[in-house]
């Protein structure tokens, strides 16, 4: 190929073809220096697997709602101003608001979007998700929040890993082989209305404008728990634990 290859601290010159030692020595010392690299991975990624299946939390950092314990990096603890945004989330939803309805009153309200909050708290955070000068809260941001099972106090992690430690490139791992931990830090919602919504984000009603579609179902909660259910702006009227829901497009 016409490369020439130096290696000063191993007297090593491809293109000195006299001494046949170096030409055996250098491909070994390769080889092994490989090996060590792939031994070191091994040990690395068996540890930080089981950090994860203790429910000790491993990322850069927190997510949205919460920090990392000063007293512990690998415990979270609630952010009280972001878990509050977090709940109004949650409780928007569930009173009927669409994502794209909550995208815009926090963004009408002027909150930061998990990224900028990051920033605005000191922290060096870069975020695939950032478009613009000036991000905003849209949809997918909103989902995100809503499908997290964090805020229920469950350390869910393992959720891609790098395909070897060679290539700097991860692959998605499918939610069955996630790992779960629950009870790992203080949860922002309750498990109750956490699947609430997820029920709600379940109903796809899209219709075309011209066709009058109405859908019943029901839904069980315990009562002692969720006090207040409500569907497009009314409350909804409860018998024993079911409430009936009619959702229309």
């Amino acid at each position: 190929m016409g490369i020439r290859f130096i290696a000063v601290n191993d007297h090593y010159d491809s293109a000195d073809t006299t001494n046949d030692s170096d030409q055996i020595i250098v491909p070994f010392k390769n080889l092994v220096n490989d090996a060590y690299c792939r031994d070191i991975s091994i040990k690395i990624r068996s540890q930080l697997d089981i950090k994860r299946k203790k429910g000790q939390f491993i990322g850069n950092y927190a997510g949205y709602g919460y920090f990392k314990d000063p007293k512990d990096k690998n415990h979270l603890v609630i952010d009280e101003y972001a878990a509050e945004i977090v709940r109004m989330i949650f409780n928007m939803k569930i009173d009927g608001y669409s994502a794209k309805n909550i995208a815009a009153r926090l963004n009408e309200m002027g909150v930061l979007i998990p990224a900028e909050y990051k920033r605005a708290c000191g922290f060096n955070y870069s975020s695939g998700f950032m478009a613009g000068k000036k991000p905003k809260w849209d949809v997918s941001s909103v989902l995100r929040i809503l499908k997290n099972e964090l805020y229920t106090g469950t350390m869910v992690q393992g959720k891609t890993r790098k395909i070897n430690y060679k290539v700097n490139v991860r692959q998605k791992i499918e939610p069955e082989n996630w790992i779960r931990v629950e009870g790992t830090h203080e949860p922002i919602v309750s498990k109750e209305i956490f699947e609430c919504v997820q029920k709600l984000m379940e109903l796809d009603t899209r219709t075309s404008p011209e066709e009058e579609v109405f859908m019943n179902f029901l839904v069980f909660f315990d009562v002692e728990t969720v006090d207040r259910i409500w569907y497009d702006g009314q409350r909804l009227k409860k018998e024993r634990n079911i409430f009936t829901i009619i959702v229309q497009p």
